[in-house]
């Protein structure tokens, strides 16, 4: 009854990068400083919007291969370890906070591997720090007063690979109940010692992350 049908067509690899690249342009070409969007300045009122930390004022947000809205975003350009840009990640929010949608944080396609990738939130110096999450991140740079990138996730923290001319790294583990952000902290800390790198590991007294910790110091 149906005839025939076409070949599913499968991308090569080549067509896939091609097509993440093309995207990645698409949103560049929106983006700003996190500064000139009101919802990014409402969204880190609590923080700080760190020189590193852009926006986007309103990007699809896709869902099952369909677009099902569009909402402003806190961009955070991952970098590789080799200063290339690798891909985005995309906080969606509304009102101050994150977007009601499935899953307001997305990694975009990536043009190459993430493996050792950051969001390089402040300029590079001798000694940097390096959180999980971007709020995560700016907090611990507020309590501790150096530059603190983002890994995205605990997985992202213990494959981190700093860039060449860092001496010292402190990492801002997570203080997760299953041990998961602490157990990726130390992780990437006795890698780092192996690689003849200064290393130290932070982690907050209280269950939670280095935002929680700010925000209870300033409630």
């Amino acid at each position: 009854m149906l005839g025939e049908l076409p070949e599913p067509k499968i991308m090569n690899q080549d067509e896939k990068i091609e097509r993440a690249r093309k995207r990645l342009n698409e949103i560049k070409g929106k983006v700003v400083h996190a500064s000139q969007v009101p919802e990014a300045v409402e969204y880190l009122k609590d923080l700080m919007i760190p020189p590193g930390l852009y926006a986007h004022p309103s990007l699809e947000y896709w869902q099952d291969k369909e677009v099902k809205g569009k909402y402003p975003a806190l961009i955070g350009k991952v970098i590789s370890p080799h200063g290339k840009p690798v891909s985005f990640h995309c906080t969606y929010i509304e009102n101050g906070q994150k977007a009601p949608v499935g899953i307001p944080r997305k990694m975009l396609t990536p043009v190459m591997t993430l493996k050792g990738a950051a969001i390089r939130l402040f300029p590079q110096e001798p000694e940097i720090g390096i959180a999980e999450g971007i709020e995560t991140a700016i907090a611990a740079h507020l309590i501790h007063k150096i530059p603190v990138w983002s890994a995205m996730s605990d997985n992202g923290l213990h494959d981190f690979i700093p860039p060449a001319g860092v001496e010292s790294v402190v990492v801002f583990g997570d203080n997760d109940a299953s041990f998961a952000g602490q157990a990726a902290a130390y992780v990437l800390a006795k890698k780092l010692v192996l690689s003849g790198i200064k290393a130290r590991v932070e982690i907050p007294e209280n269950i939670g992350d280095w935002r929680d910790m700010w925000v209870r110091s300033h409630a």
